[in-house]
């Protein structure tokens, strides 16, 4: 008899143990929350991303009313954007900075409708090593654009993702224009 109730108690313990585990699994399975929306950008500040990117010495700007230089008379209507990169140097072994810590910006459309256009990077003078500009117009569809801080070699160094309509709010250049082109005072903008 006490073993017949052993045997009884063990069984009910197991079924106990599986159903319990079951409903465990049941239960973590409904508690799992969807898959985010993928296509869902979600911006911060203008002023944030660009106090990021004055860290890594990239500044934005609004290119004066009327200039075409760096080759923004060629991209077209919309917002129009400068990014004044630092210049890249020879590497030199004694040196162990990287020669050039940010090969280009991207902006890309975050949300919204259209595509940025673009130039590749310009030097703002002769020297090799100078400094370097890019130009970008945003089309007014764009809802949120996603801007992108690329090392030399390709790889993302710093990404976030601001409203399209704060960009208007970047500062012009210190500086001059120059025929067709402009002369950034550079001296207001460290690159070091």
């Amino acid at each position: 008899m006490n073993r017949r109730i052993q045997t009884v108690a063990s069984i009910a313990l197991a079924s106990t143990l599986a159903a319990g585990a079951a409903w465990a699994q049941h239960r973590g399975r409904t508690a799992v929350p969807p898959p985010p929306d993928q296509s869902r950008t979600i911006t911060i500040p203008c002023v944030e991303a660009c106090n990021m990117l004055q860290h890594m010495r990239v500044w934005l700007f609004t290119p004066p009313p009327g200039s075409t230089a760096y080759g923004l008379g060629g991209l077209g209507e919309g917002r129009r954007v400068w990014a004044l990169l630092p210049g890249c140097r020879q590497p030199n072994p004694d040196d162990p900075r990287d020669p050039c810590p940010v090969g280009n910006v991207s902006l890309e459309v975050g949300s919204g409708s259209g595509q940025v256009a673009s130039t590749e990077p310009q030097n703002v003078t002769s020297d090799p090593n100078s400094r370097r500009v890019q130009s970008f117009v945003v089309p007014n569809s764009v809802e949120s654009v996603r801007i992108r801080v690329h090392r030399h070699d390709g790889g993302v160094r710093y990404e976030a993702a601001v409203e399209a309509a704060q960009m208007r709010n970047f500062p012009e250049p210190q500086g001059s224009p120059s025929g067709s082109g402009y002369n950034f005072e550079l001296s207001a903008y460290p690159s070091n």
